[in-house]
Order: structure tokens, then C-alpha cells, then sequence
């Protein structure tokens, strides 16, 4: 009786041993295969980076901590939501994450200093203004090129290492320009043998340069001046001892025969093939496949340095 005892004891510590590590188990182990630890989510999504995240539920805008996750405020007026927020975050700062689509953001709704505003914004969309006067801006992006404003730059972000050719760009918004000459501060950040940097470019229509576009780009690490006139032809130059890394000036001169680019003052490239026609401003980033990058290639252009200054 005694032995049988003690095997039925044996018996029940054994197996409270196993429920013991079973469970250990499962609090360690499992939770990592159900939810990703938030440096792989972090990597791609905002989410998991913002202070605060602004979204629309139907017709009510609502605005999350991003830390918590806790509703700090929702309103039918999306512009109330937005104040109440950046008057939250004026003494600390942060990030604010936009995934609404209406927001423009003008002398009414500026943005104080010490606040980065990211946003998801499908083409089409209106966010900030370039420069004086007024001259309202779209964002197209996806989620491997990421698209914001960062005082005092707009910004626009590949991704690495990631095998697939995507774009993001920030296009004037129904604002064309005509002959003259223009002029705008930017900067390049990490140029690679797989990417292309547009520090800017007039287009007549976007995404298809060869109906008349003027830009200044760094492609697969190539610094270069390209022209098309309204017919397709094209006009190019590659640009020798440039370092766009620091922030540059930059210069385009356009007439009916020539156009001219200058770098910081100086004279880089003159073209006789131009467009005649009116056409937007924009800049951009592109990343290529097979294979990627393996930085992050971006461009900064500074606001209110954009101007036509003849």
C-alpha cells in the first residue's frame, strides 16, 4: 500500500513537472510565433514608431496614442482632430502618423518644428505646400518607399534590400510652370548602383518623361541632366566631380531653344532639346530588383526653397 502510494505521488509530481515546463513553454515561446517581436513589424510599419496615429472610421476622425493605443480624442472635423493633437505634441514633439486623405496643411494648420508628419496618402491627395506662393503638393507612395515631411525637408525614402522596383514621389498638385528659371535647395542621401534619386523634374505628364520633361537625377550611381522635347527626343549629359549629399543648390533655366542646369552657381550642362509645353514639378525615388539596394536610398528637398526667380 505504502509503494502504491508513493508511485501514484511519483505519477502526480511527474506529471505536474510536465504541465510546469509546458506552460513555461508556451508563455516563452509561443507568444513569438502568434504575435512577431515589434522590431520585425517595426521595420515596415509606423505603427509601432508614431506618438500619435490619426485614422478615419466612416465619417469620424479619431486620433490613438501610439503608445498605448488608447483613443485620445475623435471628431466629425478632421481639422479639430489634427489641432488637437499637434497642441498635444507641441512641448514634446514626435512623430505623427496621417492615414486620413483629405489633410492640407497651410498657414491655418502649421506644423510646429519639433513634429515629423508621416502619411500614407494615395496619388491624388493634397499635403503641404512647396513654396511662396502657395504651390500644394500630392505624395504618392507605397509601402517600400516611404513619402513625409520632416522639417524643414520633404523627404522621400527607399527601402533596402527588399527584390522589387517600387517608386514614391511629391508632385506639384495642379500647379504647372512655364518658361523661366526656377531654382530649389535639396540633398541625396545614400546613391547606389540600384536606385534613382530625382532631385527634381519638370514633367508634362508624370511617369512619362517623353512627352517634355527637364531633371536632374542620380541614377545607378551616374549623376546626370536629362531633356526631352515633346516628341521624344532626348538630350542627356552625365555630370562629372558632383556630391549632392550635402545641401545643394540647384538651378534650371528654360526657354524655347535651351535649357540650362546649375549646380551651386556653376554652370553643369546647357541642352537645345527642351519641351515647349507647361509641366509639373516633382522629385522621387526608385528602387530596383534582382538585386536590390542594400541602403536606403532618399532625396530632402527644403521647403519654401522652391521659386521662380526669373
Amino acid at each position: 500500500m505504502i509503494c502504491m502510494q508513493k508511485y501514484v505521488s511519483l505519477r502526480v509530481y511527474v506529471l505536474t513537472v510536465l504541465l510546469f515546463i509546458i506552460a513555461l513553454v508556451s508563455v516563452v515561446f509561443l507568444p513569438g510565433f502568434l504575435h512577431p517581436p515589434e522590431t520585425d513589424l517595426a521595420e515596415y510599419s509606423l505603427i509601432k514608431l508614431a506618438d500619435y496615429i490619426i485614422e478615419q472610421d466612416n465619417s469620424t476622425f479619431k486620433a490613438f496614442n501610439g503608445t498605448t493605443g488608447e483613443l485620445f480624442t475623435s471628431d466629425t472635423n478632421e481639422t479639430a482632430v489634427i489641432k488637437a493633437v499637434l497642441s498635444e505634441m507641441a512641448d514634446t514633439g514626435g512623430i505623427l502618423w496621417l492615414k486620413t486623405k483629405t489633410t492640407t496643411f497651410d498657414a491655418d494648420l502649421p506644423i510646429p518644428t519639433n513634429v515629423t508628419v508621416y502619411s500614407n496618402y494615395p496619388m491624388g491627395q493634397t499635403l503641404h505646400s512647396i513654396a511662396a506662393p502657395y504651390i500644394p503638393l500630392v505624395y504618392r507612395m507605397d509601402t517600400r518607399v516611404l513619402t513625409y515631411y520632416e522639417p524643414p525637408y520633404f523627404v522621400i525614402k527607399g527601402h533596402a534590400n527588399i527584390d522589387e522596383t517600387h517608386y514614391g514621389s511629391i508632385v506639384s498638385d495642379g500647379v504647372t510652370f512655364e518658361y523661366g528659371t526656377y531654382q530649389w535647395k535639396a540633398k541625396i542621401e545614400n546613391p547606389n548602383n540600384r536606385s534613382i534619386i530625382y532631385v527634381g523634374v519638370f514633367e508634362k505628364t508624370h511617369g512619362w518623361g517623353s512627352n517634355g520633361a527637364i531633371y536632374a537625377a542620380v541614377s545607378k550611381n551616374v549623376y546626370e541632366f536629362a531633356t526631352y522635347n515633346d516628341t521624344g527626343g532626348s538630350e542627356r549629359t552625365t555630370l562629372t566631380d558632383q556630391d549632392w549629399t550635402t545641401e545643394t543648390t540647384f538651378r534650371v533655366k528654360w526657354n524655347s531653344t535651351h535649357a540650362l542646369l546649375y549646380v551651386d552657381g556653376a554652370l553643369e550642362a546647357t541642352h537645345t532639346c527642351v519641351p515647349t509645353e507647361p509641366m509639373q514639378f516633382f522629385f522621387e525615388v526608385g528602387t530596383y530588383e534582382d538585386p536590390p539596394p542594400t541602403v536606403e536610398p532618399a532625396v530632402y528637398i527644403r521647403q519654401e526653397s522652391f521659386r521662380k526667380i526669373e
